[in-house]
């Protein structure tokens, strides 16, 4: 059971960062005078903010969680084992339980740093593009949408 759950988050973060890389690609490749920017690039992007990012926080963190709590709880018992009757078999134990939550975080970690990196990319945007007041606004819209979803 613990290895289709930890596959299942490894799949789920790599369709996420697939998903993100897209959006990513799309807005360094179109201009934001282009009606492309307008018709792919604005509604990808709000799409990830409004769809994606909510579900993935949602079933991450309960599911995270409960994992979490659950291998504590397991490293919690087998302290308790070791201060009872001086058991020196589950030490070992006791610490994969302990730092194997910290191990499946790692893909959603990088899932949500990749999320985070759409920013960077709206600022290299507006950076490469020169600042006119156009280009501007249409970066600006995105980045703040961005801002209070994070």
């Amino acid at each position: 059971m613990l290895g289709a759950f930890w596959l299942s988050l490894k799949q789920a973060s790599n369709l996420v960062s697939d998903a993100v890389l897209a959006v990513r690609d799309k807005i360094d490749a179109v201009d934001t005078t282009s009606p492309i920017w307008e018709t792919e690039v604005v509604p990808e992007t709000l799409k990830l903010i409004q769809e994606t990012q909510p579900i993935l926080t949602e079933g991450w963190e309960t599911a995270l969680f409960g994992f979490w709590l659950g291998l504590w709880a397991g490293a919690l018992s087998n302290y308790c084992k070791i201060l009872d009757r001086g058991a020196t078999g589950v030490r070992s134990s006791s610490r994969v339980n302990a730092f194997f939550p910290l191990l499946v975080c790692i893909d959603v970690a990088q899932a949500t740093s990749d999320c985070d990196n759409i920013t960077d990319s709206l600022n290299a945007k507006r950076i490469k593009s020169g600042i006119h007041l156009r280009g501007h606004a249409e970066i600006e819209v995105l980045e703040t949408a961005l801002r209070n979803t994070n």
